[in-house]
């Protein structure tokens, strides 16, 4: 019933999910790309990333570490790991779904090696902890919607092309036409100032949108307009 995936650790620091959270298979996911602004609180579904510290050593064998403290986005992580003095670079990776470390050393000592201090969980979380012979692509951290997420950042980067979708809530029923939405938070604006006495939400899970009536004796029905597929796109 949480949100949680178990897993199992194949290598140092390397774990391997071996199950999906209800939430994720039976809902819609939107599916927010990573951007540099990301808040770390909003990672990993919405668990989010706990402040500490990571030692990161570069394969000449050089080490630094790295403090990510609370409010954090990637562009902090980004910024802190590129200004330790290390022959590593990190970036967002090319699926936009987590963090890439690339090391540029130019003598091979060992590993490129990223861990933590003390009993901290940071690198974990941030997808980046392990010990590999050549670059870290991290793992998806799973950024969850928010009312600032852009309608073109959902679906992985490829964005949604909405239109509009049908509200009945007992004896009161409107049209929403979603077409020039930038933002989650402008679909939720236009749902919930209407007179329908509705909510619109963005779900416990943090993946998708709801709309519920604000009613104990009626039950808001979503519904496609026409041939569309706004609302099963928009997980409602």
């Amino acid at each position: 019933g949480n949100s949680e995936r178990f897993e199992v650790q194949i290598a140092n620091n390397q774990p391997v999910a071996l199950t999906i959270p209800g939430s994720e298979m039976l809902a819609t996911d939107l599916n927010p790309t990573l951007t540099t602004s990301t808040l770390l609180s909003d990672l990993n579904g919405g668990a989010g990333v706990p402040p500490g510290t990571f030692t990161i050593t570069d394969r000449a064998g050089n080490s630094a570490n790295v403090a990510v403290g609370a409010g954090a986005t990637i562009n902090t992580v980004i910024g802190a790991i590129n200004g330790a003095g290390l022959s590593v670079t990190a970036s967002l990776n090319s699926s936009g779904n987590g963090l890439q470390l690339v090391d540029s050393s130019a003598t091979i000592a060992g590993s490129l090696t990223v861990s933590e201090v003390g009993n901290g969980t940071t690198a974990e979380a941030l997808g980046i902890g392990g010990r590999v012979d050549g670059n870290i692509n991290g793992r998806d951290i799973n950024p969850r919607v928010t009312g600032a997420t852009l309608i073109s950042s959902l679906n992985g980067g490829q964005g949604l092309t909405l239109g509009s979708v049908n509200v009945v809530n007992g004896a009161a029923s409107g049209v929403f036409n979603f077409s020039a939405a930038t933002t989650v938070n402008d679909i939720i604006t236009q749902v919930n100032s209407s007179a329908l006495n509705v909510t619109a939400s963005i779900d416990q899970a943090g993946n998708s949108l709801q709309i519920t009536s604000n009613s104990a004796t009626s039950a808001a029905i979503v519904c496609e307009v026409g041939g569309g597929n706004t609302a099963e796109a928009l997980g409602m």
